[in-house]
């Protein structure tokens, strides 16, 4: 189960084989994060819309679909894609899950790296809200 924290018998330091076992771990998820990039997801997945509502980034772009969602996981960084909360936003991918549920993990990474834009996203979510319960005229 712990084949990426393998040991290198040259490592002859404690300090040394820590380095040597951090290295593999890295390298382990790197793997996971170009998984993502590999995979072929169905057209109709990716076309969903995220739900309830689109997220802006404060890079100036806004998220509606999963697949704007897969795009912006793929252009991230390697210091941010690692992270366990895109980490986690990658597997649920992967698994296709519903689009609430997605959309609610890239909420929580957007967040959490600071670039969810807030402002915008009030503006979103509210007058999608208050647009659902106007009265019909």
């Amino acid at each position: 189960m712990l084949n990426f924290l393998k040991i290198d018998p040259r490592a002859t330091t404690v300090r040394h084989r820590h380095r040597v076992m951090m290295t593999g771990a890295v390298r382990h998820h790197a793997d996971k994060v170009a998984a993502v990039r590999g995979v072929t997801l169905r057209t109709e997945y990716l076309a969903a819309e995220l739900t309830p509502y689109p997220l802006p980034t404060k890079d100036a772009s806004v998220l509606r679909t999963i697949g704007d969602a897969r795009a912006y996981m793929q252009a991230l960084p390697k210091t941010r894609a690692l992270r366990a909360h895109w980490q986690h936003a990658s597997r649920l991918l992967l698994e296709e899950v519903r689009p609430t549920v997605l959309t609610a993990q890239v909420q929580v990474a957007l967040f959490m790296d600071g670039k969810l834009d807030d402002g915008a996203f009030r503006h979103l979510s509210s007058a999608r809200r208050w647009r659902r319960h106007a009265p019909a005229s």
